[in-house]
């Protein structure tokens, strides 16, 4: 088969991207489309991507369709740019998905300010903030010398003791006494989560989330129309274009089949509650290593860039010997409520108590799964590539419309959006 030629479409990606630059900045551009609606090239570009799509299913190698859709990838992100400041953008939505999930907070006691923060970040949200109960966190400090194998065994935890109270740097990966609790931490909720048989859906949350993207409400709904198996979808990383103390980039929101660093806010399946149960304990290492269950052994996709993002000050995982100086505590306000506990999760209950009930449920996921299948992807043959172009052919005619067909409430106005935005700069 004689080499294919990519140069008209390498030419009209070229003509974009410097029609782009060229025209008006980014905060122009953002301007004159909040009046217009749609950005002059956004039809011109939206044609490209359909005759890109067409020439993804005509050909018949492999290796052409791989650097087509890389250019396609591209323009993708040059057409979200374009077409992400209409109406709808930011606007609170609706959808069915929402009354199924629940959200669970990992909070330490002595930790009254965190669980403020929290709930201050999420003032805007009702539907996440009326759904939030709390899970008392395992505290690391307070762990006694022996606790059950199942979390972890003694040889580590040993280690992991001497190595906590030597002051050692740590910075990922390896365990310390932090760590052991807030990876039982996260089992208690997964535990309470299989216990409640009203909830479908379960994000779990560590009390540092402080920033969400302001188009939270649509991709949350995005996941509905998720037509991969999936066990765990990740709403908060340190990457995949959003880093901690750092803006996100303003690039097209995708769900990807990888992860990133970081556990401050998933969203988990009950086949994926009890799969971890069975896979992260005992525990070997943190929780968010590359090569550690959590991240390897479940279905785990996340959402690029993340959809949520923590705080980057103080922490009781690491031992940073640069560690930066921490928050003040305040004292909780009068005027907010307290965050009520989640069922499932016994009222008082000491920390050794608290990793034994883990370790129960260990024992009872372990009982009822199955040795988790292979991660590794299975090579896409064409129709896989088909079905692909297609999805994303879909996709296009939906952005078209300018409509969000994931939300049950209907976009505003162009008029009422531009009002809604000089308020939240006023």
């Amino acid at each position: 088969m004689p080499k294919f030629n990519y140069s008209p479409l390498t030419a009209v990606a070229d003509v974009i991207q410097t029609r782009l630059s060229d025209t008006k900045s980014v905060q122009s551009r953002k301007s004159d489309s909040r009046r217009s609606g749609l950005m002059p090239g956004f039809n011109g570009m939206l044609l490209v991507l359909v005759l890109a799509c067409a020439a993804l299913l005509s050909l018949r190698s492999f290796s052409h369709m791989n650097t087509v859709q890389q250019s396609i990838n591209a323009l993708l992100k040059q057409l979200e740019v374009l077409r992400r400041p209409h109406a709808s953008y930011g606007m609170a939505c609706t959808c069915p998905l929402m009354d199924k999930v629940k959200f669970m907070v990992i909070n330490l006691d002595r930790r009254p300010d965190r669980l403020d923060t929290i709930i201050a970040a999420a003032a805007d949200k009702p539907w996440i903030r009326d759904r939030m109960c709390r899970v008392p966190a395992v505290d690391g400090r307070k762990l006694p010398d022996e606790i059950p194998e199942s979390i972890v065994t003694p040889a580590d935890w040993k280690s992991t003791q001497e190595r906590t109270r030597s002051g050692t740097h740590v910075a990922g990966k390896v365990l310390t006494m932090g760590a052991v609790a807030l990876t039982t931490s996260h089992g208690l909720a997964w535990s309470a989560f299989l216990e409640d048989p009203n909830a479908e859906y379960v994000v779990v949350m560590e009390d540092d989330v402080a920033n969400y993207f302001v188009d939270f409400d649509h991709e949350f709904c995005k996941i509905q129309s998720m037509h991969q198996h999936w066990e765990m979808l990740q709403f908060q990383g340190d990457g995949l274009g959003w880093h901690k103390n750092e803006p996100r980039e303003d690039v097209m929101t995708s769900i990807e089949a990888t992860t990133t660093w970081n556990t401050a806010m998933y969203m988990m399946t009950r086949a994926g509650a009890a799969k971890a149960l069975g896979e992260v304990f005992p525990v070997a290492g943190q929780m968010d290593n590359p090569d550690g269950p959590f991240r390897s052994q479940l279905q785990a996709y996340a959402f690029q860039p993340p959809i949520a993002q923590a705080s980057a000050l103080d922490t009781d995982v690491q031992q940073l010997t640069d560690k930066p100086t921490p928050a003040p505590r305040m004292l909780r306000a009068s005027s907010t409520p307290p965050m009520p506990l989640c069922s499932g999760v016994p009222t008082t209950m000491t920390d050794l108590q608290k990793t034994q009930a883990v370790a129960k449920s260990i024992a009872a996921a372990s009982a009822g799964t199955s040795p988790s299948p292979s991660r590794r992807r299975p090579r896409m043959g064409r129709r896989g590539w088909l079905a692909r172009a297609r999805s994303r052919s879909k996709t296009l005619r939906t952005w078209a419309a300018q409509t969000s067909p994931w939300c049950a409430s209907p976009p505003a106005s162009n008029a009422s959006a531009t009002a809604r935005l000089k308020g939240a700069a006023a």
